[in-house]
């Protein structure tokens, strides 16, 4: 009907202002414009361009060139529509030259930037990157930074982790410079756009990666992206069941120190959480301290698990010394034999001396003296 369309402009009244072909483009549907594209495109890939004439004998009406013009209409459909549905076509007309560049939605210029850029990047990823640590002028940084926001995302879906870890090391080390303050703010600023979830949901696949060299790369580049990547990892540490990723996390986060504190008393207050998961948010407030989490910690004295009990009552020596000491004394009558003898030690080195803990240290003594040694038995 679109190819004919001409042929039916011409038994029309020549004073009529109806557009066959936008009357046929309105009643079809945005999959229906799309395959009608792909069907036309098939045609003048079969043919060879400039022999495909209408079979009528007019050879001035050249098929090729009708089809052409049908496509050229099409595209201006075809650009309104979703990009991620119809990213191959628009690419397949720009390629015929149908489309130019301009012609093109943001969304998938930014995207065929992207593919060229990230392209050329990994083919001189040395000296582009050597190029960049040095780097000290601001508008050329600036428009490294504005190519690096498209690079980035693609190398992440293409797996170069390492690749994109080696630009967010640098991007790191110039956000702490001091001595560059402007490009250390733009760097600061890169690192964030960096981090955002689009990114992050990309690196999560590598964050519990089975290989470990993987796994690390990729949580070093999280933790880059502060408050974000804290969260992040908080997350891995909560959803994952395996024991070494969760292990490479938790140092991770340790290592972030005060970045983390606000998360931690946040994850501490969510009901349901796996036994290990409040274990190690434990473990993280001992090692990183957080005064406004105490009283949750002092909850978790008498969790159910008594593995989480032993690391609250740990938490609570380490972070307020002696004043812990009432909080640690009622876990001398644990019903779990490892969490009497963890408060027994810790009172111990606390120097306690309440008659509650003397008391517990010499019936300890005193059955230690009634049980029968290798002789009397």
């Amino acid at each position: 009907l679109l190819v004919n369309a001409d042929l039916i402009r011409g038994q029309v009244d020549e004073l009529s202002t109806v557009n066959v072909e936008q009357e046929i483009f309105d009643c079809l549907s945005a999959p229906m414009v799309e395959a009608v594209a792909w069907d036309i495109e098939k045609v003048l890939e079969k043919a060879s361009w400039g022999l495909v004439v209408q079979q009528d004998g007019d050879e001035e009406r050249r098929i090729d060139d009708i089809l052409k013009n049908i496509l050229n209409l099409l595209a201006v459909r075809l650009v309104g529509l979703d990009v991620s549905q119809t990213y191959d076509l628009l690419l397949r007309l720009f390629e015929l030259r149908i489309l130019s560049f301009r012609d093109l939605p943001g969304d998938l210029q930014r995207l065929m930037q992207a593919e060229k850029w990230t392209n050329q990047y990994l083919l001189e990823e040395d000296d582009i990157i050597r190029q960049f640590t040095e780097m000290t002028d601001t508008n050329l940084y600036r428009a490294y930074l504005q190519n690096i926001s498209l690079v980035f995302p693609e190398l992440l879906k293409r797996g170069s982790i390492a690749s994109a870890a080696r630009l967010v090391k640098i991007l790191a080390t110039h956000a702490r410079d001091h001595e560059h303050q402007i490009r250390q703010g733009m760097a600061q600023i890169t690192l964030m756009d960096l981090g955002c979830q689009e990114n992050v949901d990309h690196l999560q696949t590598f964050l519990v990666h089975d290989d470990r060299p993987t796994r690390q790369v990729a949580i070093a580049m999280v933790r880059q992206f502060s408050y974000k990547g804290a969260e992040t990892l908080l997350e891995v540490l909560s959803e994952s069941d395996d024991t070494a990723v969760r292990r490479d996390v938790l140092a991770a986060l340790e290592g972030m120190g005060v970045t983390i504190r606000a998360l931690l008393e946040e994850r501490l207050q969510v009901p349901g959480l796996p036994w290990y998961v409040y274990r190690n948010l434990l473990l993280l407030v001992g090692r990183v301290g957080s005064a406004g989490a105490m009283e949750d910690v002092k909850r978790f004295v008498s969790f159910m698990d008594p593995r989480v009990r032993e690391q609250a009552l740990q938490t609570l020596f380490t972070q307020l010394g002696d004043k812990a000491i009432p909080c640690i004394l009622p876990a001398l009558r644990d019903r779990d034999w490892r969490v009497a003898r963890r408060a027994m030690v810790l009172l111990s080195d606390l120097d306690c001396r309440h008659s509650q803990f003397l008391k517990s240290l010499a019936s300890l003594f005193n059955a230690e003296e009634q049980t029968p040694g290798p002789e009397q038995s």
